[in-house]
């Protein structure tokens, strides 16, 4: 029997200077899959999925920031935490702070 499936991904960052989710949703997509076969999915991390925004008085600039520090990143049909283990994951570093404006604009990989 064919079934549908819908894949996730999400960010936790680990040492925000704010706080932020413990996990966020960054991406997903649903997808039809035949019976005994695979699907190919795209999913993006852009910046702001995995921003913060510190305090500031002026409420008419927007001051997402993308923050150095670690980064995991889980992909799945569900939450990590409640998915039995059927989670990949990985773990990756923001090497240099900069605003959401500033980042360039993400890449697809096929």
């Amino acid at each position: 029997m064919d079934g549908d499936e819908v894949v996730q991904v999400y960010v936790k960052q680990h040492n925000a200077s704010v706080p932020v989710p413990n996990i966020r949703l960054a991406d997903f997509a649903r997808v039809t899959i035949a019976k005994g076969q695979s699907a190919q999915v795209q999913l993006q991390i852009v910046p702001r999925a995995h921003c913060v925004v510190p305090s500031s008085d002026d409420i008419y600039t927007d001051g997402s920031t993308v923050e150095a520090g670690a980064v995991t990143v889980f992909v799945g049909g569900g939450q990590p935490k409640y998915n039995d283990g059927a989670v990949l994951s990985a773990s990756f570093a923001v090497t240099s702070s900069q605003t959401v404006a500033s980042c360039p604009e993400p890449t697809t990989f096929y």
